[in-house]
């Protein structure tokens, strides 16, 4: 993750309350994937 940038566009269905759930969903997996991708750093 050192460095790297990203964006991404999506567009939730629902009202308030629904869009800021899948946002949360999609946040935390995406983080998720972020890490589970990075090496590890054992110095």
């Amino acid at each position: 993750m050192h460095g790297r940038l990203g964006n991404e566009t999506l567009r939730f269905e629902g009202d308030r309350a629904a869009v800021r759930a899948a946002t949360v969903r999609h946040a935390l997996a995406r983080l998720v994937e972020l890490v589970a991708a990075t090496p590890a750093d054992h110095s």
